[in-house]
């Protein structure tokens, strides 16, 4: 399909702010109001639930984004992406884009934002923490097909994102049947073993190790590519190697 594409500054297709983290969380955090969304929320797809969500008294203190409204982490892990299916308040650590939508479809726009990941982690800064000033973002340029086409790809998008929660559903109801087996042949060894009848140490049989955080390389630091395997690649499942981050780490 031929198509138009013009390319435009963040800040000329969309609404760009950063989300609020209160100082005193008191009577901020609990039922009655809407999602707060932060880093560890965001998937590359819909935001439907949170870890956290605010009262309604917590949310006459945070910006409030509408429905479709993009969110980026812009500290930290950068480039995380998700989109929300009803009104969120994104924290401090995240960039909020609401795409004007005569000229960009918010899941064009965030496919496109996460396609741009490493282009956006090569303009972060910071001692500690890697972090994306919100008025580089706003500079970054994106390619903008014609509507027609972005609703082509939307719908996709849109196909393949189904397909994936079918997928994820699947993979749930396995996990459940693991642990009953595991439960059904280990559930008397396990019980001996809180109540302290029976158990071994896991120094006994097993490696135990911890690792350092990642940090940034130095210049002429004697390096190799690893497997970095962080809390978000925990799931309770089996990590594989080939979805894990590689990062650059010391030799030594």
């Amino acid at each position: 399909m031929a198509m138009n594409v013009e390319v435009f500054k963040l800040e000329e297709v969309a609404k760009i702010y950063s989300g609020t983290t209160p100082k005193n969380g008191k009577n901020v955090f609990g039922e009655g109001g809407c999602p707060w969304v932060r880093v560890e929320d965001l998937s590359g797809t819909y935001v439907q639930t949170t870890s956290r969500s605010l009262t309604r008294e917590g949310m006459e203190m945070m910006r409030i984004s509408p429905p479709q409204t993009v969110f980026f982490s812009g500290t930290g892990t950068i480039g995380k992406v998700g989109i929300s299916d009803k009104p969120m308040a994104p924290s401090n650590n995240i960039i909020a884009v609401e795409f004007d939508t005569q000229k960009v479809l918010p899941l064009y726009g965030m496919h496109c934002l996460a396609a741009m990941q490493n282009e956006f982690k090569a303009e972060s800064r910071g001692s500690v923490f890697d972090s994306l000033r919100l008025s580089v973002f706003r500079k970054f340029k994106i390619p903008v097909p014609d509507m027609r086409f972005q609703n082509v790809v939307a719908g996709k998008l849109e196909a393949l994102r189904q397909s994936e929660t079918q997928q994820e559903c699947l993979t749930e109801v396995l996990k459940g049947a693991v642990c009953s087996v595991f439960d059904k042949y280990f559930y008397e060894e396990v019980h001996r073993v809180v109540h302290g009848s029976k158990f071994t140490y896991l120094k006994d049989c097993s490696e135990i190790l911890l690792n350092g955080a990642s940090k940034r390389m130095k210049t002429g630091d004697m390096s190799e590519t690893v497997c970095y395997i962080a809390t978000a690649q925990l799931d309770n499942w089996e990590i594989q190697y080939n979805q894990a981050p590689h990062e650059e780490v010391e030799l030594k």
